[in-house]
């Protein structure tokens, strides 16, 4: 009875014929980000991303919030207390945000290639 193949074997015969060189490595995964929303604050106020990400905000506030887009291009849903929601960075695409709720609530996103 033979044994079966583990998953390190095939690893380990892939790169002793040269396979793995060939295989298409993405150096640039996508991340998951978190904003928190407290004190009618986004935390942080500013967050670096890159297309591809998903940026996750999660209310930890008293009152109900959203996260709009300053040209209304993109909004998250209404969050009560305690609830949370995400959205995938695209190139291009709006980086200033506010709380339509409460528009003193302001942050923004660095998009990065």
């Amino acid at each position: 009875m033979t044994k079966p193949t583990t998953r390190r074997a095939l690893m380990a015969g892939a790169a002793a014929t040269g396979v793995l060189a060939a295989l298409p490595i993405s150096a640039t995964a996508a991340t998951r980000h978190e904003i928190e929303i407290r004190d009618f604050k986004f935390i942080p106020a500013t967050l670096t991303v890159k297309p591809g990400d998903t940026i996750r905000w999660r209310n930890r506030d008293r009152a109900p919030h959203d996260a709009t887009a300053k040209d209304k291009s993109w909004k998250i849903k209404t969050l009560r207390p305690g609830k949370r929601a995400d959205i995938t960075v695209t190139a291009g695409m709006t980086t200033e945000y506010y709380c339509s709720f409460h528009p003193a609530m302001k942050a923004s996103l660095t998009i990065v290639s």
